[in-house]
């Protein structure tokens, strides 16, 4: 009967058997330490929380901001309410004091001198009037489309038919009757301190 405390002898393992162990444990050590099969999520995969809005940042005030916040701010003027400028006298219409008379105006050109000695000159505010006073300033004004003017009477006319006034080229161009020779007019003498108005618009 053998002793019972001699050692065994070492189990010899089959090459075979060797063989199959470690065909068996490849593909196990490939599926655990292979990163790319790994069912464990990587760094890459991790999903971070949205990141809140910019306006749900409450952004404390540093000293040099809170500072100047409680300074006094100054009070914004109110609102300056643009005022039409006042017309000038020249480009208002004045009112007719003296004698008043509606009929058709035209206008002339005349080469000789006028009944009060000047040359009739295009670009002058004068008319030629049948009784009015030579020098009489006169508001004329017309009935088709709202213009005016101030004119000086130095001529005498017209002497057509159903005329009331002869005007010069410049007055005619102030009224807007040039291209139509004759228009509905209103002539009002200026008397006073009105007189003294310059030619209007």
């Amino acid at each position: 009967m053998a002793d019972a405390s001699v050692a065994r002898a070492p189990r010899r393992v089959s090459v075979k058997r060797v063989l199959a162990m470690a065909l068996i444990a490849s593909p196990l050590a490939l599926l655990i330490f292979n990163p790319l099969k790994s069912t464990a999520p990587s760094e890459t995969e991790l999903t971070l929380p949205p990141r809140p809005a910019e306006s749900e940042y409450r952004k404390t005030p540093s000293p040099r901001e809170q500072e100047h916040a409680a300074l006094p701010t100054p009070e914004t003027p109110p609102a300056t309410r643009l005022v039409p400028s006042k017309p000038k006298l020249a480009e208002t219409r004045p009112a007719a004091n003296g004698r008043t008379e509606t009929g058709r105006a035209s206008w002339y050109a005349l080469d000789n001198a006028t009944a009060s000695g000047e040359a009739l000159d295009d670009v002058d505010l004068t008319a030629a009037h049948p009784s009015l006073p030579l020098g009489t300033k006169v508001l004329v004004e017309n009935l088709d489309n709202g213009r005016f003017v101030v004119v000086r009477i130095n001529d005498r006319g017209p002497f057509t038919h159903n005329r009331i006034i002869d005007l010069s080229k410049a007055a005619a161009e102030k009224l807007g009757m040039v291209a139509q020779g004759v228009a509905n007019v209103r002539v009002s003498r200026l008397e006073g301190d009105v007189a003294s108005l310059p030619a209007t618009r």
